[in-house]
């Protein structure tokens, strides 16, 4: 018995998609269906791209800019250190 292989979907793409939903008001079901994945898929992808601009760190593989970068220190980090930095769960802002 084979395997179906799992499409990959690259950061681009997931985000742009998950955009649909949270800029332009599309509901979760028209997105998916418009980009052609499932609706679970969908709203994965748009709570990742909620938690990321919040400034929470994903545990997938980060869709936007800031977080790819972020990522990248803390590679760099490591690499220096051998110690991973700690994960930051939540950002305060201040008004």
């Amino acid at each position: 018995m084979s395997r179906k292989s799992r499409p990959f979907f690259d950061p681009e793409f997931r985000l742009e998609s998950a955009k649909l939903v949270v800029d332009q008001n599309y509901s979760m079901r028209e997105a998916a269906s418009t980009v052609g994945v499932g609706h679970s898929t969908m709203g994965k992808w748009v709570s990742q791209h909620r938690h990321e601009r919040r400034g929470v760190s994903p545990k997938q593989s980060p869709m936007t800019a800031d977080q790819h970068r972020i990522k990248a220190l803390e590679k760099q980090r490591t690499a220096r250190t051998g110690t991973p930095s700690p994960r930051r769960t939540t950002v305060k802002r201040h008004s």
